[in-house]
Formats: C-alpha cells, structure tokens, sequence
C-alpha cells in the first residue's frame, strides 16, 4: 500500500494455536512490553518472566470464553480468529506498546486513526491508551508521570486513554506542549450506556484530527468523547502507539487481568518509515552481547530499546564505545526505572554491541525491545497486509438498556494517583483545559523495583540517599499494594 493509501493493518489468519506476535515475526510492527515488580520479589525476575495468566482464547484458538496459560514475554500480544490480542498480567507494573511503522500525517487535511476493539473489562485497574509523538521525541514506553514507573510523558504528544466514571467506562483527551499536559474537556457518557461489554464483539474506535481540531468517538453507536478545538501542537506528523496497561488488576474489587481484542488498524493519511527489529528480545551480563538486524540503517537512523544499569553501545563491533544515550525529551529521569533510549546510529550498521554494569540503584544491566528506525526508505519496510475490507467485520452494534448515570463522580477510596485510569476520576472531570497537576508517584522513588536484588546489600546503605530510597521501596512495596 503507497503512503497515499494510508496505513492498514488486520491481523488476518486462522492458526491452529495462538500465534505470538513479536517485533521479529510480524513485519512492520514494533511490540515493546515491560514489567516491574513483585514476581518473584527480587526487581530482575519480571526482566524474563511475565507474571502467568489465563488469556482469551483457547490453546486451539478456540472463543474467548475459553483460555490459555501465557507466562512467556513473547506471548503477551499473539493471534487468533483473524485478530490480535494483548493480555497482561502485573502486580508491580506492566505496560505493551503496539507500534507500527507508520506516522500520521495531518499536515495539510484533517487525518484519521482508527481500530476495532473489545469492550469487556475484568479490572479497572487494566486500561489501553492511545498516544501520538513527533518522530524525534517519541518515548518507547511513555506513561503519565503519576504513575509509579518509566519516563513520564514525551514533551509534546496526544495522549487518549481510557478511565473511569462510577464504575464504567469513558476516554481522557489530553495535549502534552512543551512538557505540559492538558486535559480537554469531554462527556461525562460512558459506553456501558450505548453498548453491552463484550469479549468477543470488537467495535470501532475513532480519533480525527487536523491542524486545529481532533474528535475521539466510538462512531457506530454516535458516542463522542471529545469534539472540538485544539491548541497549537507544535507538530503535524507524529508516530502511533496503542498500549495496553496492568496494575495490580486484582486490587480495588477486580478480577484480574484482562485480554483485550484488537483488528483493523487505519492510519490515514500516513507517512511509511523504516523499522529494523534486531534478531533478540534481549541483552545482558550472561548473554550474546550483539545483536543483528536484517537490512542496514538507513540515513539518519536512531537506535531505540529499553534499557537499566549503566550502558555503553559499540556499532564496530566493540572495536570503540559510546555511553547510550536516553532520548533527550524525557520528562522524569529515574535511574532506578527502565529508559526509553533514542540515539543516531550511522548508516549502513547491521550490528550493534552492548555492554553494562551496575550502578547505585541496579547491581545487573539489561536492554530489551531493541530496534533501528528512520525517516528515510520506509516505502520499503511497509507491511504486506490485505485491503481493509468494505465494513468492518464486527457485529452489529447493539444498544445496551443501562440508563445514562446523572450522579456526580464520587471520589475513590483508594489512594491512587489522581487522574490515573486506575482511580477515579479527577474532583473535576470537565474542566476547560489546564494544566493538570501531578501526583506524586505511587510508591515512593523507585516504586518496588531498583538495588534491592543485590547480594551485598550492606554497602548500598550506608548513603542516606540509600536508606531513603530504601524505606520508600518498602513503602511502595507494602503500602502500595
């Protein structure tokens, strides 16, 4: 398909079992996923493992009413029944991101992103997102700084993300200038009133935007969230990120993770660009320390993969070495986090070495979801995908009998991070847009991960800086919870 055709991407196929979809074995896409915390207590055990859970579909594909055991990174996102699924399970913190290499283009006319999704949820502590990123500022795992992990948000964005509203279901609009975020003013309607959740139905979702508007809708059921002006973003075309977030979903009365099911991804118009996954999931101490790519680096090419420790990048095969580089728009630098990394690698490379070490927070390094990505040649790194059929393939939508809620928003009882989709919503949910504040994140500095691995602790707590990261990792660990 030629950039003027747009992005299309429909996950067709029938396979006997589910299909993991990885960065490596579906061109055209980059899938980044990331863990924090708790699995085996010790922070390095989610760097391997993702906490097991009982994912939609069967082991022979059959429906969602029946399940499989995933406990595998790689089978985090995977297909069945012409579609894809993501499903996630974290009691720290857990996050996927769906790229694909593909950035929408509102330069000249208005532009539209759109995708059919499930509408069933277990916890309301498990939510999907939205965001759009200029190309030289995107973050591999943005997420609000409210939250207790990662990067906080990139300096410039649109960010849609689902939340809360007495108990059912409604989408935030925010524009992130110049590292402020602002949330515009929407309904209070939340789709339980138009539809019944369904694991099975997948129903459309909608985002419109030009120069100086956006809409966010659910189009079929006349259901709009947003509809209106938009300041100055600072930018036109940007890359697309549909994530998918797991925090602690059995707390606060949930029932535990839950699968979300995706199809139909449309960008149009959009602009190709070129995206080289590298052969491994992985980089460590006990590993291969390089990793290849199929083709090599286009002009102005940047490495991007998520990193802790202390790292150094060689791109001649360890002949000389460089310190990597975080992307430089990153709005909270926690060293005790995983990074999102972003740096110029030089044309024509088809290798990249590694190398790490320990520093104050970490006593091992590790980078994973490692790519290249470029502006230049994308026609070529395009997606072969069929065209998007004539209507979609869901099932008609049908209008649920709940009535309109006309209560206020009541406060949570749980101490969450204000405005997080996993509390309620803000004291003043339609608020003309303003800067919102933020929260502090929950669970102290480094939220239950950082040093705490380590086999000889004593030496790390002699600081007093230590011994408060420390007391605010067992607060976060045990108040957090």
């Amino acid at each position: 398909m030629s950039a003027a055709d747009g992005f299309f991407s429909g996950f067709d196929g029938q396979p006997s079992a589910p299909a993991s979809v990885t960065s490596r074995n579906t061109p055209g896409w980059d899938v980044t996923v990331h863990t924090r915390g708790v699995l085996g207590e010790s922070p390095s055990s989610t760097w391997y493992q993702v906490e097991a859970m009982d994912a939609q579909h069967g082991p022979a594909c059959e429906g969602p009413t029946v399940t499989h055991r995933i406990t595998a990174f790689e089978d985090t996102v995977f297909r069945c029944k012409d579609h894809m699924m993501s499903a996630l399970n974290a009691s720290g913190y857990g996050l996927l991101y769906l790229m694909p290499n593909a950035m929408v283009d509102f330069t000249s006319q208005e532009a539209t992103i759109s995708w059919d999704m499930s509408t069933f949820r277990s916890s309301h502590r498990d939510w999907v997102d939205l965001w759009i990123t200029p190309f030289d500022q995107q973050v591999q795992a943005p997420l609000e700084d409210s939250l207790p992990d990662l990067n906080g948000d990139p300096m410039n964005a649109i960010h849609v993300r689902m939340d809360t509203f007495n108990g059912e279901t409604l989408f935030d609009v925010y524009v992130i200038r110049n590292g402020v975020r602002t949330r515009l003013e929407r309904t209070h309607r939340t789709y339980e009133e138009v539809l019944t959740p369904d694991k099975a139905r997948r129903d459309k979702f909608e985002l419109r935007i030009s120069r100086g508007r956006l809409s966010f809708a659910m189009p079929d059921y006349g259901l709009t969230w947003y509809d209106g002006a938009i300041p100055d973003l600072g930018f036109t075309t940007g890359v697309v990120q549909w994530g998918h977030h797991s925090y602690t979903p059995h707390k606060d009365g949930g029932n535990g993770p839950n699968t979300w099911h995706w199809d139909n991804f449309t960008i149009s118009p959009s602009i190709p660009f070129t995206m080289l996954p590298a052969d491994r999931r992985y980089v460590d101490e006990d590993s291969s320390r390089t990793v290849n790519f199929g083709n090599g680096a286009p002009q102005d090419s940047h490495l991007r993969f998520m990193g802790i420790g202390s790292l150094e990048v060689s791109f001649d095969g360890g002949s000389t070495w460089q310190a990597a580089r975080e992307q430089a728009n990153l709005q909270k630098r926690a060293p005790e986090h995983f990074r999102s990394y972003f740096m110029p690698v030089p044309a024509g490379t088809r290798s990249v070495t590694f190398r790490g070490g320990p520093d104050q927070y970490q006593p091992a390094w590790h980078v994973r979801d490692i790519s290249i990505v470029s502006r230049a040649g994308g026609s070529a790194a395009r997606p072969s995908v069929p065209a998007p059929p004539a209507a979609s393939a869901t099932a008609s939508p049908t209008a649920s009998p709940t009535a309109s809620p006309t209560a206020s928003p009541t406060a949570s009882p749980t101490a969450s991070p204000t405005g997080s989709p996993t509390a309620s919503p803000a004291a003043s949910p339609t608020v003309s847009p303003t800067p919102t504040a933020t929260a502090a994140p929950e669970g102290g500095t480094d939220g239950g991960s950082g040093w705490w691995g380590s086999k000889d602790r004593s030496d790390r707590l002699k600081s007093p800086r230590a011994r408060a990261v420390l007391w605010w990792w067992w607060f976060g660990k045990h108040a957090g919870r």
